[in-house]
């Protein structure tokens, strides 16, 4: 591959149309195949960024919440009651 080949972090963001911090991440993680670091900037193949399919979204953020039994929905409160009146 030659220089041309290859582009920065601001020219990805207009291909892929991320916010920088997320595609810097993304070659942290190696998920941009071909991304290598030259001092503090990452150069990224151009077919990687134009070729990048996104993950499943929100797979690891999303947390599973404990179901109620229909007996302890008078009982239990959604949120802890609060101290001092505050």
């Amino acid at each position: 591959m030659e220089l041309n080949d290859y582009v920065s972090i601001i020219e990805a963001m207009d291909i892929m149309h991320k916010d920088p911090t997320h595609i810097a991440r993304l070659c942290r993680q190696g998920k941009l195949e071909g991304a290598v670091k030259v001092g503090r900037d990452w150069r990224i193949p151009r077919t990687a960024a134009e070729n990048y399919v996104p993950g499943p979204r929100g797979f690891a953020t999303r947390k599973k919440h404990p179901r109620i039994p229909p007996e302890w929905e008078g009982i239990l409160s959604p949120h802890p009651p609060k101290k001092n009146g505050f």
